[in-house]
């Protein structure tokens, strides 16, 4: 395991891997859902979207430099961007701040 990070509620929480999987797990330590990262890469940071609602989002940075947002719930990716090395969510939720290389 490489990161780890909690959900706005403490309910959930993410683990991303050298694998290149990330799997949110719940209080108990069952794993609810396991995401695949594409193409598959060690998932350098994992980071809950900071406010609950019902579509439960994630971010994560693969060491190859890839970020990747995902629907928790149905493990989708929801966007990406290439040459990003960190991202972290806004305490209020509306702002993804990034650390991208330009193409």
């Amino acid at each position: 395991i490489m990161s780890l990070s909690f959900s706005a509620d403490g309910a959930r929480l993410a683990s991303g891997s050298h694998d290149g999987y990330i799997r949110v797990w719940d209080a108990t330590g069952v794993v609810l859902h396991t995401i695949q990262v594409w193409p598959r890469d060690e998932v350098a940071w994992v980071h809950f979207f900071p406010t609950y609602n019902q579509r439960q989002r994630l971010a994560s940075v693969a060491y190859e430099a890839t970020l990747n947002q995902w629907d928790v719930g149905t493990g989708g990716m929801m966007t990406t961007a290439e040459g990003c090395v960190f991202a972290v969510y806004s305490p209020d939720g509306r702002t993804l701040a990034t650390a991208c290389q330009p193409e």
